[in-house]
């Protein structure tokens, strides 16, 4: 299925702009035009001739760029690479990255943040310093609660799940894409995806 007609984009220039600079405009888009969709597959036309490109989906994590929500094969083994992220907090943005992630159903991958607060006068101050993150699987726990006596604590964020596919196998279920904020206010843990 053609998107669009090369012929037809030539012929709705515009009278603001030369035709000559219009053919040329449209001579270099159509050589990068993604002129059919199919299933995984795009096909593409390259200077006339049809191309088509497809991605593998690794464990339904998806084609395109997703970090921290991706999910490569690793070659050989049957296990998984997670496509690299930030997690941005108090203190330095952290990159996180993890191989060999062996996908179980019923598990999930979370991010963990370590993080230290500040109390003024006996009073949780919003803020602090996040002090480490680092890549699970697992059961995701609880967050620490934070008090002006307890200052150190973990927060965790889900990036997705592994679920049954129907027939006993297990299929990844991102739970969105880009890098995470992490915030702290005395009531409690927030956070963003796709990074600052």
């Amino acid at each position: 299925m053609n998107i669009f007609n090369k012929s037809e984009l030539k012929m709705s220039r515009g009278g603001l702009v030369p035709m000559r600079m219009w053919n040329a405009l449209v001579d270099l888009v159509w050589a990068l035009a993604i002129v059919s969709v199919n299933g995984g597959t795009l096909g593409r036309s390259v200077n006339g001739s049809s191309i088509s490109v497809s991605r593998a989906v690794a464990g339904g994590g998806g084609a395109v760029d997703c970090a921290l929500g991706r999910l490569t094969a690793n070659v050989g083994d049957g296990n998984f690479t997670i496509e690299p992220g930030y997690v941005h907090g108090g203190g330095d943005d952290i990159l996180l990255e993890k191989t060999d992630i062996v996908p179980a159903i019923g598990s999930e991958l979370y991010v963990e943040v370590s993080w230290t607060a500040t109390a003024v006068d006996d009073v949780l101050q919003a803020g602090g310093v996040m002090t480490g993150a680092v890549l699970k699987v697992g059961m995701k726990p609880v967050d620490d609660v934070l008090s002006a006596t307890s200052l150190t604590g973990k927060h965790y964020r889900t990036l997705g799940e592994w679920v049954d596919d129907g027939a006993g196998n297990p299929l990844w279920v991102k739970a969105g894409c880009g890098s995470y904020s992490v915030r702290f206010c005395p009531s409690g843990w927030t956070g963003l995806r796709g990074g600052i």
